[in-house]
């Protein structure tokens, strides 16, 4: 979307609310990002997600502190020799 654009302004318009969608792509809204607020709601959300797999009792291990990229080394590319 290109927001000097009337033709992406229309289209923007034409497939979300006005008033809901933020000025930077043709409408109204100004947003605030607040993040106590967005972790606060991510954290209630992953409650409600374990809740309804029934995953809200389950302990997983804890990881080491390492990534999987960390730990496993990657593979070494072994190239043929043009004289073989």
């Amino acid at each position: 979307m290109y927001p000097k654009d009337k033709a992406s302004d229309e289209l923007m318009t034409t497939h979300f609310d006005v008033e809901n969608l933020p000025k930077e792509f043709g409408g109204e809204a100004t947003l605030e990002y607040d993040h106590e607020d967005f972790s606060r709601q991510m954290y209630e959300d992953d409650l409600k997600t374990a809740k309804y797999w029934g995953l809200e009792g389950k302990h997983y291990p804890k990881t080491n502190g390492f990534s999987p990229s960390d730990v496993v080394p990657e593979p070494a590319i072994e190239i043929a020799s043009a004289a073989s």
